[in-house]
């Protein structure tokens, strides 16, 4: 049986373009307050083992980390979002095997 394309590192490559896109942030400039101060708010996420639904979709998932984030930049002018790794292991993608290989990385 022959490996699929694109299915885990399809996965990943979605999961981490999701992450990239929450980390633009608006310049402080257009959001100054008439004092001259800029309040600054830090999301960060560490640890995401499970970049995909858990519970039957019902849980989790960084397409609901994405929509929260979306929620709060729309409070929040200036919202910079990082992360701090440790994204596969020891997540399943991360320790998967297919014909002795394994899914994510070597």
């Amino acid at each position: 049986m022959g490996r699929r394309r694109g299915g885990w590192a399809g996965l990943l490559r979605t999961g981490l373009a999701m992450l990239a896109t929450g980390c633009a942030t608006a310049p402080p400039a257009a959001v100054a307050p008439r004092d001259g101060r800029v309040d600054i708010v830090f999301l960060h996420l560490n640890d995401v083992y499970e970049i995909t639904p858990v519970e039957g979709g019902r849980a989790g998932g960084l397409g609901r980390v994405a929509t929260l984030r979306e929620r709060w930049a729309a409070q929040e002018p200036v919202l910079v979002t990082t992360f701090g790794g440790d994204l596969l292991s020891p997540s399943a993608m991360g320790t998967a095997r297919v014909d002795g290989e394994r899914l994510a990385g070597a």
